[in-house]
């Protein structure tokens, strides 16, 4: 590091500060620049000592009794998200003489990728762990000699909160607890980093620090409630916490799921960018630098109990953000889709930040500025928001622990009670939110890291492999396996793959089973336990449907298929992990009294032999297609979690509201109303139709002067009638067009491919 300053000689003792008064020092003024430098974190103990030339033990005694010494050691919190990574760049940049400990859960906005080129640097260390885990919180503290925690860990994304609030509350409020439990205990400082949403909307004027807090969303709640939980550590213990409140903070690095690089990375894919209701709501913004920098002020400065607001006083309406972006990117207001309001949605946040200020902050970048330089980096930077973006595309063969893994996805069977949709087709090709079922179960299995797949077909298939293919475009390699003799069972299509599966553990997935959890979880417990089987299951109104494992204490003994009478509400799900000793399990049961082998009997046969067989409850949803019903249930979960993105035309006199996908070529014409969630595909008309909730339409299909809801349509359907089509499944190349006769107005059908109908 290149330093130009200049030594000025002092005239007298008198000069210099008191602590450099009566001491052995040779070279007193460089000392006191030394010792300036070393505090700003401009120099190391190393390059002080060569600066003055004075005796190491010397210069040691002296930076400790002004308070510099020791080093600082800070445990950032949440370190691997948006804000928290960048702040570790900034001190590691700012400061050669800290050391930061990154204690992160990892969680999905957690991102190891913000940090990859500080890995390597000794100043740095990466501990995986919870905020909440209050042992290793303490383990931590005590094996690296922590003088200092910042807490960025937190669910923070508002849209999540008001899906699920339970963790929001763990993280933002127990964790919160935990920490504040450690640093009382350590006599130690902790900086908590909230948010301006705790204190509410308004219409005028701006909050301060001591303004009542009336938070309107689960997210902003469970921060308040960790804000209060300070306040009350440092009233009742003399806990030394500060709290921030921060506007809007944006820049590099950024989960691409909020406003700002959502917009920014579907402009860069050329997609149409979602505006809640009117796009009047009002925020305050910050770049996350000089939100650092406030950190770092606040950091040094802030007495214990201070409470300190970081604003910039950049209010800018979400419209008036969208045509920044828009016209950065050269885009007109077609390239704006408005979407329904969020529930909750404050109007306005405004924050007073004078105390701040009072200090000697100052925002150095101009929001014009700030977005100018995160449009750049988001144009330079595709390779890292775009696996967040689609999480199924990541590769993880960089994970050492997956090599040698492999899947084996069934889609065989003869789906009999899905015809007469699969009279004509496999059932694992039926689309759910338009895309084939059995694909959900690649990009989950991708998602895991596994990235060699088998397929286990009926014998002689063919159309399965045309519409999946090799695998390239997941980003795998498929092998396809044909389950030799017909459908015998889940435990034959193990023993009938036992030459590509060899000795490798691997994932046995369900082709028609649909989940809403990461495997990643799964398959992490599966490998750190050494199990030979594990399961997943799910608690079901209708055990007798499934495999029931019969449970004592914490082992399964013994799993029983469709039983009469089951032991428990578990259901083993479609999903299995297993090593190398299911293939004897396989090859030694018997056929059950239906003629099959069972996937039950051979983790019983697992069991009885003495090997490790766990089991997990999975978390989130899970459906398995066996019957109509299932399908438009499975179609609904899915198209709940859709992203709105309109590649097609909308006439004006149209009516689009909620998340709806519109294909490449597709229209939605005259009088017509959509509501989401909806997808149609490609090549697709609507005209002067009524599309509902929940309803996925194919490509090349066209809706006329017809009502649907709650269904499945697949490609190359014709639809013209008046009649409303609710909780129905047309295949391929169906037609229904209206009779003169009459009949109810409302219809319930499943038509297989080809069907003609008149309503």
């Amino acid at each position: 590091m290149r330093m130009d300053f200049e030594l000025v000689p002092l005239e007298s003792d008198e000069q210099l500060k008191p602590d450099f008064k009566n001491k052995n020092l040779k070279n007193r003024p460089k000392v006191e620049l030394a010792s300036r430098l070393f505090s700003e974190g401009q120099v190391d103990m190393e390059g002080a000592i060569k600066m003055t030339g004075e005796h190491p033990i010397d210069l040691k005694h002296l930076f400790t009794e002004q308070g510099i010494l020791p080093y600082k050691k800070i445990l950032v919190c949440g370190g691997a998200g948006f804000i928290g990574s960048n702040f570790i760049h900034y001190l590691l940049k700012k400061y050669p003489s800290y050391n930061i400990v990154n204690y992160d859960k990892l969680t999905y906005a957690g991102n190891l990728e913000n940090l990859r080129d500080v890995e390597n640097d000794p100043r740095y260390k990466f501990v995986k762990a919870d905020i909440a885990d209050a042992e290793k919180l303490e383990e931590v503290i005590k094996d690296e000699n922590i003088d200092l925690i910042v807490n960025f860990a937190a669910e923070s994304h508002v849209d999540r909160s008001i899906e699920n609030s339970a963790d929001f509350v763990r993280s933002n409020v127990l964790g919160v607890q935990t920490l504040l439990e450690a640093v009382t205990k350590n006599n130690m400082r902790l900086i908590q980093i909230s948010t301006d949403e705790v204190f509410g909307s308004t219409d005028e004027g701006a909050f301060h620090e001591e303004s009542p807090h009336r938070p309107n969303s689960p997210y902003s709640a469970a921060k308040s409630g960790g804000d209060m939980l300070c306040r009350a550590y440092n009233e009742t213990h003399g806990t030394d916490v500060v709290v921030t409140h921060s506007c809007n903070v944006f820049g590099p690095l950024q989960y691409p799921e909020k406003l700002i690089p959502l917009f920014v990375t579907n402009l860069l894919e050329d997609k149409k960018v979602p505006v809640y209701g009117n796009g009047l709501n009002v925020r305050e913004w910050i770049d996350v630098h000089d939100h650092s920098r406030a950190i770092d002020l606040i950091m040094k400065n802030g007495k214990a109990g201070e409470i300190f607001n970081i604003g910039t006083g950049q209010e800018k309406t979400n419209m008036e953000i969208t045509n920044t972006i828009l016209e950065k990117f050269g885009k007109d207001a077609s390239h704006i889709e408005f979407v329904d309001d969020r529930k909750g949605h404050d109007k306005r946040y405004a924050i007073d930040s004078t105390k701040l200020r009072n200090m000697g902050w100052e925002p150095s970048l101009n929001f014009e500025a700030s977005m100018a330089r995160t449009i750049d980096w988001y144009k330079e930077n595709e390779n890292w928001w775009k696996p967040l973006k689609y999480p199924a595309s990541q590769n993880y063969k960089k994970d050492a622990s997956r090599k040698g893994m492999k899947a084996l996805i069934t889609a065989g069977g003869r789906g009999t009670r899905l015809q007469p949709i699969t009279f004509t087709r496999n059932k694992h090709v039926i689309p759910l939110a338009n895309k084939p079922m059995i694909e959900h179960a690649i990009e989950k299995v991708v998602g895991a890291g596994i990235t060699d797949i088998g397929i286990s077909i009926n014998e002689g298939e063919k159309e399965l492999q045309k519409i999946i293919g090799d695998g390239s475009r997941f980003g795998t390699d498929i092998t396809y396996i044909e389950q030799i003799g017909g459908a015998l069972g889940l435990a034959h299509v193990i023993k009938n793959a036992k030459d590509f599966l060899g000795d490798s553990p691997f994932l046995f997935y369900l082709g028609d089973n649909i989940i809403s959890a990461d495997l990643n979880e799964f398959v992490d417990e599966f490998l750190n336990k050494k199990l030979s089987c594990f399961l997943a299951l799910s608690k079901v109104k209708d055990p007798e449907r499934f495999g029931v494992p019969v449970i004592e204490g914490d082992k399964i003994i013994r799993v029983e298929e469709k039983p009469e009478k089951p032991a428990s509400n578990f259901a083993v799900t479609g999903l299995y992990m297993y090593d190398k000793n299911v293939i004897e399990a396989v090859e030694n049961i018997k056929p059950s009294a239906r003629g099959e082998l069972e996937i039950s009997d051979a983790n019983t046969y697992l069991i009885d032999k003495g090997l490790d067989v766990g089991f997990k409850e999975i978390t989130g949803w899970w459906k398995d297609t066996g019957k109509p019903s299932d399908l438009l249930d499975g179609n609904r979960l899915l198209l709940e979690q859709i992203h709105p993105d309109i590649k097609g035309e909308i006439d004006a006199e149209a009516d689009v509201s909620g998340k709806v996908i519109l294909g490449e070529g597709s229209v939605i014409k005259g009088k017509s109303f959509v509501r989401g969630p909806v997808a149609i595909g490609e090549n697709t008309k609507i005209i002067d139709s009524y599309i509902g909730p929940y309803t996925s339409i194919g490509n090349n299909t066209t809706v006329e002067k017809a009502e649907i809801e709650h269904s499945i349509i697949m490609d190359n359907v014709n639809i013209h009638t008046p009649k409303r089509i609710v909780d129905s499944i047309l295949g391929h190349g169906v037609k229904v067009a209206h009779s003169i006769k009459t009949s109810p107005s409302g219809h319930k059908i499943v038509a297989g491919d080809n069907s003609e109908i008149e309503l």
